[in-house]
């Protein structure tokens, strides 16, 4: 869950064009994931409630603010990358040049129909 105002133009973005990417990276890990879905926007109160953080106050008083909207996707399919650090990678990479072995640098598995 994602928390918008409706002043604001992912609110409109999203209710025109509802297909979304989410991206997650943990660069030092090398793994990277990305969930693609529908969008949706809505009102729920006990739902903002639920996923509010004192740090949303930097952008809204209270989880009652009238023009707070929930931002919530259901994905339909990801894809993830999981990478060895720079150190194994590199030394993948000269395996593969100097002894003619051939590597996987990096596991790509992709998910259907979550």
């Amino acid at each position: 869950y994602i928390l918008t105002d409706t002043s604001g133009e992912k609110h409109e973005q999203i209710v025109r064009f509802p297909q979304v990417s989410l991206a997650f990276a943990d660069p030092q890990a090398n793994d990277y994931v990305v969930i693609n879905g529908i969008a949706t926007v809505s009102r729920d109160r006990e739902k903002i409630k639920d996923v509010w953080r004192f740090s949303d106050e930097a952008f809204w008083e209270a989880p009652d603010d009238p023009n707070l909207r929930l931002i919530s996707v259901e994905p339909r399919d990801a894809e993830l990358w999981d990478g060895s650090n720079v150190v194994v990678t590199g030394a993948k990479m000269i395996a593969e040049r100097f002894l003619g072995a051939k590597v996987r640098l990096v596991e790509n598995r992709k998910v259907d129909h979550i």
